[in-house]
């Protein structure tokens, strides 16, 4: 990407050339800790890690722990496949030239930086698999387009609405962590708001009641983990995430013992939707229940390689919940995540 896009400015020049140095040490660390970095045989398969921004990889908001790439490329070794991890456009489209089966992965915060066409290898139409691809992220950075594409779809979601006749859940229309409200029947809606019906996530437990969501952590069509966050309702917002949740683990363990053990089809459902539907991904797939209408339906979807804010948030009980230990090792995931890229290529016979 040229710098000059936009007008040269001393300024400017100082942010690219700092971002060139943070790609580059990035690319070193990812390295570093590989435990090879090119096969002594003929691989089966090329797959490339592909930032198409100065945000590189670990600043995208899609995985922040560099172990996560390394563990990747050694669980691909594992198996003969060839991994790159390239912010160059010439050198992914020379990979993409061998006369090898390829796969690109794009590594992009949708929500931060949706990139251009003209920010991509010529070449990546010519690929075999592409992950996460442009049209994925152009859907996912935007709530309207998200509700309006699991609509087409079939995916159940929450119903989009021009007038408070009910209860609605209004937020903004990009972004995540944004500020929301609860509008009452009769108020006036902002018409510049993301407004849908609210769904009630309720959940009672030990004499006090939170509100909840989970996240299908997912690769392609398949569910690696599912993750279960709460607020209390004494917070008096419904919009759940992870930094609002405590840090009770009899709690995260009895929401997730409930929804996988009623809802684990339906999950699975959803996720062979999106990713049939909207495009082959590493995805976070938001989930809302309505745990006393019996009702299910996903808010939002986004790119997301590993969850580093949950993991984070929840060491210091770890040993305690009910989940795997990878949500907690960006290295263990990555691992996890390999083997499901490895069985997804297998089911499409690229490998």
């Amino acid at each position: 990407m040229s710098i000059f896009k936009s007008g040269f400015s001393l300024k400017l020049l100082k942010a690219y050339l700092r971002n060139k140095r943070l790609c580059a040490a990035e690319l070193r660390e990812i390295q570093s800790r590989m435990r090879g970095v090119s096969l002594s045989v003929k691989p089966r398969a090329n797959v490339i890690f592909y930032a198409p921004t100065e945000l590189g990889f670990g600043r995208t908001g899609k995985v922040s722990d560099l172990k996560y790439f390394s563990a990747f490329a050694d669980t691909l070794h594992s198996f003969d496949v060839q991994p790159y991890f390239l912010m160059d456009a010439q050198a992914a489209n020379d990979v993409i030239k061998m006369d090898i089966p390829t796969v690109v992965i794009l590594v992009y915060g949708e929500d931060i930086k949706l990139p251009q066409k003209d920010d991509l290898p010529e070449l990546i139409d010519s690929a075999d698999v592409v992950f996460n691809d442009l049209s994925v992220g152009s859907v996912a950075a935007s709530k309207i387009k998200t509700n309006r594409f699991f609509e087409k779809h079939n995916v159940p979601t929450p119903r989009l609405v021009k007038e408070a006749t009910e209860t609605v859940f209004s937020n903004e229309l990009e972004g995540s962590n944004r500020p929301v409200a609860i509008c009452e029947v009769g108020d006036e809606l902002d018409e510049n708001r993301f407004n849908t019906e609210f769904i009630n996530t309720r959940f009672d437990y030990e004499g006090s009641t939170y509100f909840t969501s989970l996240r299908l952590m997912c690769v392609g069509p398949e569910i690696i983990d599912v993750l279960a966050r709460a607020r209390s309702i004494n917070d008096e917002s419904p919009s759940v995430h992870t930094k609002d949740t405590p840090l009770n683990d009899m709690l995260i363990n009895e929401i997730l013992e409930k929804s996988i053990e009623k809802y684990l089809s339906h999950f699975c459902e959803i996720a062979e939707m999106i990713s049939s539907e909207l495009g082959l991904g590493f995805y976070a797939h938001d989930i809302l229940i309505d745990w006393t209408q019996d009702r299910l339906v996903c808010c939002e979807t986004g790119l997301k390689l590993f969850d580093d804010d949950f993991s984070n948030h929840f060491q210091s009980i770890r040993d305690k919940l009910n989940m795997a230990d990878r949500n907690f090792c960006a290295k263990k995931y990555g691992q996890a995540s390999s083997d499901c890229l490895i069985s997804s290529l297998q089911k499409m016979h690229i490998i």
